[in-house]
Order: structure tokens, then C-alpha cells, then sequence
């Protein structure tokens, strides 16, 4: 059973992590802001992202390592050879006392080191184990390698579901898909540990990318089905849900998005304001059907009217009229945002070398806990020898280990 104090929601947990990138670490990131501790099992050469701001131009540098905080914040590191029979042990050990064991490694890597789920459950009858892959694994794709790109948004459909017509498809930015899909295997974590107490028996928990990426898509998987007569990917012209279902550029050069269900009841509002008063008897503004069978018509007419108002007069115009809207913000205004700020959705860190950064919170808050000391994201093999010793192995035994090169201490 739990380990639990009261201080925070997953307090005296322990989590094994052999993971890399994105999807699992960051779970288990969140797990550590809760309260538990984490231990992120690195190979030699370490974890791929580590050197991911090469790819971003970011910093990458180990005392000002950006990308690493936010997947990797909170926990300790141990770096193993996994591939010395006596590196392994030492995973296993590991294994003992822990809770949750993720990983995203391969399915066929972990049987060859006796590491998967048939192999190890009656060794550790209360464990939960988390695997995430990019395809699932079964079918004849099981072990395809998966970035978030790949398996997640081209696999999902939301590339071309969210592309226009004629135009180079949607690319979405490095990591969205694994963020999420990091979130849904957690849900799986969570419920797992739920029967785990009131049965003292783990459980198996398996996720993928492209499961969270049909999961969260299912208007698209609805909406593709021949029956239902939608073609992807759409023209420009013709959104769904009539004209106020898209955005405008604002005489400012800002994109205002726009979500508006009740055409009906305020179309004379938006045609007073943007001085369209002219169609206001014109049977293809007047209720949202005629709005929606004619949207390739209305939406070069607003677009025009739209650009001669200013981005502060629209917004002044939708929040008299309770109406859902947002500017486009460009990702260099995100750490001014005050709402942001107000709410406490961002923090202020600061590295080893005295640079400072704004970094995201996590995005659940518990009413019962104070906000934790931030603690970066550790050096590859910063805890080895602490974790060695805690394990159980004694100060000999663990010199030993780290001497063969079993297992790696940071200088």
C-alpha cells in the first residue's frame, strides 16, 4: 500500500522511468510535482532530448538546458549500462521498492532483457506498469520507431483535417502530440494506482500515440466516415458552422479568432457594428442556415468589413456582447501574458550558470498543496551513487559498480 503523508497527492511514491524525448518523461515530471519520487534511468550516451535545443536553437548546454526542464524538473538520475548483466541487476533492484515503473523503450528490446510486463509481474505482484509506444503494441507496425509528428498528427488525420485546400498542410510545432498523449497515459497511471490500493495488485497500463491522437480526434474520426459525406481537407471558404466560426485580420494586422453558435440571435449586432447595415433584410444573413449554405459569400464580405476596424474596437465589441473570441498571440508574447501570471500558470527559473528563463507550471493545482521548491532537471548520473545506496547496496559495492562503468556517477 501507499507510503502516504498527506503533503502532497502522490507522496511516498517511487517511480522507475526508463524513457526518453517526451510522452513518458513528462508524466512522470508530473508525478514528481506531486509529490513523488522519481527515478529517471538514463543510458551512458543519455537521453536523446538532452541535446534537443541543437535541433531547436536552444540552449543546450548542461548548466542552461531549456527543453530539458519542463519533461524533466524534480526528479533524480541514475545513468545505467544496461547492457552489462550487472547494470541490469541493478534496474531490477530498483524495481523492489518501486510503485510505477514507464517506459517507452521497444517492446522487443525489453523482452530481450527479460524488462517487459509477462516477463516481470509475479517477481513484482504490486507494481504498476506503464508502456508507451508509438503504434500500439500489436499489428504489424508494433515496432515502428514514432516521433509526435509521425504517429500522432499525420497518422491521426489532424494535418490534413486541419489544412485548407490548395495549401501546404499544417505542421505542427515539435512535442504537442507527446505532451498530451503523456496526460492520457498518466490517467492511466492514476487508475491503476487506484486499484492497486483497495487490491494491493498492480496492473498494466498501455498507451500510444496514436491511440491519444484517434482519442482526442474523434470529430475527426466521426466526421471522416464516407456515410457522413465530409471531404478533407476543406477550402478556405467554407468552414463549418457558418461565418463567425473562423478569423479575421483586424486593420492592425491581428487575426482575431471568432466563435460564435448563436448566429440567430446577434447577427444584427455584427452587421451594425461592422456597418453592413445594407444586408440586414438580406435572406443569406438572417438566420444561421442561410449563413452556413452561403459562407463562401459572407465570409469575403466580413473579412473586408473586419479590416477597417481596429483589433481594440472588435474587442471592445465582443466582450459588450458576451461573444467568444481571442486574438492570435504570437509565442513571444506568451511569458507577458498577466492573465497567465494572475492565475500562477508561469514561473521564473533559474539555471546553474545565474541565467533566468519562464517556464510553464504544471496546469492542475490542489487546493491542499503549497507550491513546491523548483528543482531543475538533474545531470545525467547526478544521483548514481545516492540512488545505489538507497537501493540498498553498500558503499563498497556501489564504488564497484560505478568503477566497472555498470553504472555511470556525474563528475
Amino acid at each position: 500500500m501507499w507510503r502516504y503523508t498527506m503533503a502532497r497527492p502522490l507522496e511516498g511514491l517511487r517511480v522507475v522511468e526508463l524513457g526518453t524525448h517526451i510522452a513518458v518523461p513528462l508524466g512522470s515530471r508530473m508525478m514528481a510535482e506531486w509529490g513523488a519520487e522519481v527515478i529517471k534511468v538514463e543510458a551512458p550516451e543519455g537521453d536523446a532530448y538532452r541535446s534537443m535545443g541543437l535541433l531547436m536553437a536552444l540552449p543546450f548546454k548542461e548548466d542552461f538546458n531549456v527543453l530539458l526542464q519542463p519533461t524533466n524538473a524534480g526528479k533524480k538520475d541514475i545513468c545505467i549500462n544496461l547492457k552489462d548483466p550487472e547494470g541490469l541487476k541493478v534496474l531490477f533492484k530498483l524495481l523492489e521498492t518501486a510503485d510505477i515503473f514507464t517506459t517507452s523503450i521497444r517492446l522487443s528490446a525489453l523482452k530481450k532483457m527479460g524488462l517487459d510486463y509477462e516477463s516481470i509481474k509475479d517477481r513484482y505482484p504490486g507494481l504498476v506498469y506503464a508502456h508507451f509506444s508509438g503504434f500500439g503494441n500489436k499489428g504489424a507496425e508494433s515496432e515502428r520507431p514514432g516521433f509526435d509528428s509521425a504517429a500522432f498528427w499525420a497518422r491521426g488525420g489532424e494535418m490534413i483535417e486541419w489544412s485548407n485546400e490548395g495549401v501546404y498542410p499544417v505542421r505542427p510545432f515539435l512535442g504537442f502530440g507527446d505532451a498530451v498523449s503523456s496526460s492520457m497515459l498518466l490517467n492511466g497511471i492514476l487508475g491503476a494506482l487506484i486499484k492497486k490500493e483497495k487490491t494491493g495488485v498492480g496492473d498494466y497500463v498501455e498507451s500510444s500515440l496514436l491511440a491519444t491522437s484517434l482519442w482526442y480526434n474523434f470529430h475527426g474520426v466521426i466526421m471522416g466516415q464516407q456515410q457522413f459525406g465530409h471531404k478533407f481537407p476543406r477550402k478556405h471558404e467554407q468552414p463549418l458552422g457558418g461565418p463567425m466560426q473562423v478569423h479575421y485580420e483586424t486593420k492592425d494586422g491581428d487575426w482575431m479568432l471568432i466563435v460564435e453558435p448563436l448566429w440567430d440571435w446577434k447577427y444584427k449586432k455584427y452587421l451594425e457594428f461592422l456597418d453592413l447595415e445594407q444586408y440586414l433584410e438580406d435572406p443569406r444573413f438572417t438566420s444561421f442556415r442561410g449563413a452556413a449554405i452561403h459562407v463562401a459569400e459572407l465570409i469575403p464580405i466580413f473579412a473586408e468589413a473586419f479590416k477597417k476596424k481596429t483589433t481594440a474596437e472588435i474587442k471592445a465589441f465582443f466582450i459588450k456582447n458576451d461573444i467568444v473570441h481571442e486574438r492570435l498571440v504570437n509565442p513571444s508574447e506568451l511569458c507577458e501574458d498577466q492573465q497567465a501570471w494572475d492565475n500562477g500558470y508561469l514561473r521564473e527559473v533559474e539555471f546553474q550558470n545565474g541565467k533566468k528563463m519562464v517556464m510553464p507550471k504544471e496546469a492542475v493545482h490542489f487546493a491542499s498543496m503549497d507550491e513546491p521548491a523548483y528543482t531543475l532537471a538533474p545531470d545525467l548520473g547526478q544521483h548514481s551513487k545516492e540512488i545505489l545506496l538507497a537501493a540498498g547496496y553498500s558503499e563498497v559495492e556501489a564504488e564497484a559498480l560505478i568503477a566497472a562503468k555498470a553504472v555511470i556517477q556525474h563528475s
